[in-house]
């Protein structure tokens, strides 16, 4: 009994390394994720509540999630190791830590090159909006042209005008009549460029 305590103990210690890197590491998966989250949230900038301390925060996790693929390479060494040793499996939750380290070394892998591949994508977008904006340049502009007068354009005949051979005539205030009726009298329509002369005095 005594011998198999004794062994139960040496074999936990020697487990002890192992499980602390380990934790270690799913706390290093941990923060990529929050991280992950983090970079997505548009309004990470905006001023509020606790922006600082998690400026604080992304920069550690960055510099942790960094070292992620060293840490699985040394842990995978000594789970190997282990195992040569002890001539047994490493379990962790039941389950062979090793195939689990290499199921989330794939997995990592298939996950950055997705990332590779949005990263490309979305740098030939941009690239071919800039070729196209040199290409065909900016929209035009629906400003008038300079010097072209408001008066010119209204000169421009209506289906109606062209038919009377003048101008819009509604414009100036004019009737379509000759003629028009105020006060029961009958006033002559003024020509737009009529000018009254001075009355010649001397045959009074």
């Amino acid at each position: 009994m005594d011998d198999q305590i004794t062994e139960a103990k040496e074999q936990a210690q020697s487990r002890k390394d192992i499980l602390d890197k380990v934790e270690k590491w799913k706390h290093a998966c941990e923060e990529e994720n929050w991280l992950d989250d983090y970079e997505r949230d548009e309004n990470r900038y905006s001023a509020g509540r606790g922006v600082h301390k998690n400026l604080k925060r992304a920069e550690k996790a960055r510099n942790l999630v960094s070292k992620i693929q060293s840490l699985v390479e040394s842990l995978t060494a000594k789970v190997k190791a282990w195992e040569l040793e002890k001539g047994m499996p490493f379990l962790y939750n039941n389950d062979p830590l090793l195939r689990i380290l290499e199921e989330f070394t794939t997995s990592r892998q298939e996950k950055e090159e997705e990332k590779r591949r949005s990263r490309e994508q979305k740098k030939l977008q941009d690239q071919l909006a800039t070729e196209q904006e040199a290409r065909f340049g900016s929209k035009p502009s629906a400003k008038k042209p300079l010097g072209q007068s408001t008066y010119a354009n209204s000169m421009i005949a209506t289906p109606n005008s062209r038919r009377l051979g003048t101008p819009s005539v509604a414009r100036f205030g004019i009737s379509s009549g000759k003629e028009r009726r105020e006060n029961g009298k009958v006033a002559s329509v003024i020509p737009i460029n009529y000018v009254a002369l001075p009355k010649d005095d001397r045959g009074a």
